[in-house]
């Protein structure tokens, strides 16, 4: 399950999700609460990180670190000492703590991803104060931040870390997209999304596997086992993944015959297939950060034309610079970034970096999407805004 969502055109993550980022390793609940309270010491790297309350009307509103101490501070201290208190030994303690600890962080609260991120590069990268004060112990691995964690400490944590931000599976089946994580975390089917998305052409056969909620790297295994999982028996040979298969190849006649795992998924949704509804969500939202985007150049063969010509060079910006870039001519661009895991500007045009865009591809959707002013005003190339300059000179 990939625990980042898009808020207002920026990835978030929810304060519930970041024990799992590493294995509950360092940043417990009980830490969190403190670095968001500014009450801790021990993780100096983190002061000044700030939490965000999204309301059911889509408003983002700034948390105060008062509320965190007097709220959610003590009310996991007081139940870690409840705890205690009946525990029959320290583990059987931990476990239960891990399990209840988690649901004391508020629902429907956030931290934005790049600020967490910059955070913990400067705590626990390999040019922190703790690596260079630990050379031979620290550890930099035990601290890499995973956003698609497997384990939590509660049957149902996946849902307890989506709560609040609801709204934002509308686009989507939210049930649909749970039980889909359900399922393939039974069959490990999420363990080569990387691969799968990073391929730019996938056969019909495995993209029916994959929407069916099924792995054909994971199937293959679990087919040479003696006793081959009913899951795998009902979904293949009772015929969903073959009916499925049957429907995309009516379209291979349309080129491109093999398409990406993301492509496949458009295509069963546009002609109506039978395939797993919990992917509407898994790829219109989650989007599993621009893998697809990027790794599509791994599958081809790049060589030099007949003509010799070369591969023009990326024109890759921030978003702050893109925008400036491109806001004389293209007024809406802001808004169109903000829905751009919607409109579909993030698949053709996003660079493979948090927000980095390529401003030539953007340019193209824009332009195909009919964003573009038909005439633009002349611009002075040392300054930002358009028309003429008009210098004035004071005269005595």
């Amino acid at each position: 399950m990939n625990v980042v969502v898009q808020i207002e055109g920026r990835d978030a993550i929810p304060v519930r999700a970041i024990p799992m980022l590493t294995d509950w390793q360092a940043l417990s609940p009980d830490v969190v609460a403190e670095i968001l309270s500014g009450g801790s010491d021990h993780w100096p790297s983190f002061d000044g990180l700030t939490a965000y309350l999204l309301h059911p009307d889509g408003r983002v509103v700034r948390e105060t670190q008062r509320a965190w101490s007097s709220w959610i501070v003590r009310n996991l201290k007081a139940a870690s000492e409840a705890i205690k208190a009946k525990q029959t030994s320290h583990e059987a303690g931990y476990q239960q703590w891990r399990s209840e600890a988690l649901a004391q962080l508020p629902a429907g609260v956030f931290v934005w991803r790049d600020e967490f991120e910059a955070a913990h590069l400067d705590e626990f990268g390999p040019d922190s104060e703790r690596a260079r004060l630990n050379p031979h112990t620290f550890q930099p691995a035990t601290y890499a931040l995973d956003y698609g964690p497997q384990y939590g400490p509660a049957e149902s944590w996946q849902k307890l870390v989506l709560e609040g931000f609801e709204q934002l599976l509308t686009p989507a089946e939210p049930q649909s997209y749970l039980d889909l994580v359900t399922l393939r975390a039974i069959y490990d089917a999420a363990t080569h999304d990387d691969h799968w998305l990073g391929l730019g052409s996938v056969s019909p056969r495995d993209a029916a596997y994959l929407l069916c909620g099924l792995d054909p790297i994971e199937v293959a295994k679990l087919r040479s086992e003696p006793n081959v999982p009913t899951i795998v028996v009902g979904e293949t040979n009772n015929g969903r993944v073959q009916r499925l298969e049957e429907r995309l190849c009516d379209t291979k006649k349309v080129p491109p015959a093999h398409r990406s795992w993301r492509e496949w998924h458009a295509v069963a949704r546009e002609i109506g297939a039978d395939y797993h509804k919990g992917f509407d969500y898994f790829f219109d939202v989650l989007h599993r950060p621009s893998t697809d985007t990027v790794a599509v150049e791994s599958t081809q063969v790049v060589t030099e034309s007949a003509s010799n010509t070369t591969k023009k060079p990326r024109n890759v910006m921030k978003k702050k610079a893109f925008i400036d870039e491109v806001l004389h001519e293209w007024p809406t661009v802001e808004a169109d970034i903000g829905e751009a895991s919607r409109n579909g500007l993030k698949v053709e045009a996003h660079a493979g970096k948090h927000a980095e865009w390529d401003v030539d591809l953007a340019r193209q959707w824009a332009k195909k999407n009919s964003k573009l002013k038909t005439a633009q005003a002349e611009r002075h190339p040392h300054t930002y805004w358009p028309g003429g300059v008009i210098r004035h000179t004071l005269k005595d």
